[in-house]
């Protein structure tokens, strides 16, 4: 796939990892990122978060999510989801600042060379940049399997908050639908580790 214009004017081929809250993502990166070069947003965004223009920007407007001079990210979330402009407001201050961040990871990693770069990116679509990458991978899971999973692993969220963090995102169906290739992960890690290794010969090809 021809990029005329990649994402953050990278040199190299990029290529997207999404998914849903709780459809496994994370699993694969890390399956991924042992072998190839994976970029994380959402550790790109912790690192933001790390700012102290970041703190300051966060107590001059939500100073409820601040205690004793931290960020309490528990709080931070519930308040996000609750509130859509909340959300938006968060994402106009935190993505301008990833390029920056990518690039960062880039060279501490000496990853300047490499064929390509895996980015995962929970919200691939919802920002718009699927045309700005070589190609797309979608980590599937039915709705049901995201809640099951959701409540699972924090006791503190209970179904109403897990149905409002899954709908807070583009709905994975569609998601599914949009992406270059689908990771089916309802299954065992087994499977999904074969399914990675189809999905490795389809990069190939896009790159």
């Amino acid at each position: 796939m021809y990029v005329m214009t990649r994402l953050y004017c990278f040199h190299r081929p990029i290529i997207g990892i999404t998914g849903g809250i709780a459809t496994g993502k994370s699993t694969v990166s890390k399956i991924l990122s042992s072998k190839y070069p994976l970029v994380c947003a959402d550790t790109l965004i912790k690192d933001i978060y790390e700012y102290p223009e970041t703190k300051k920007f966060l107590y001059d407007n939500y100073p409820r999510v601040i205690d004793c001079d931290k960020i309490n990210f528990r709080k931070l979330r519930e308040l996000a989801f609750s509130d859509e402009d909340v959300r938006l407001d968060l994402e106009g201050f935190l993505y301008p600042r990833l390029p920056l961040a990518f690039y960062k990871t880039i060279i501490k990693n000496g990853w300047e060379g490499s064929r390509f770069v895996f980015y995962d990116v929970p919200l691939l679509f919802e920002t718009g940049i699927e045309k700005l990458l070589d190609g797309t991978v979608c980590v599937y899971a039915d709705r049901e399997s995201q809640l099951k999973r959701l409540m699972r692993r924090d006791v503190l969220v209970n179904k109403d908050l897990a149905n409002s963090m899954i709908d807070s995102q583009m709905d994975i169906e569609r998601k599914k639908s949009l992406s270059g290739y689908v990771l089916n992960n309802t299954s065992t890690i087994s499977e999904l580790e074969n399914q990675i290794e189809n999905m490795l010969d389809w990069v190939g090809k896009q790159i």
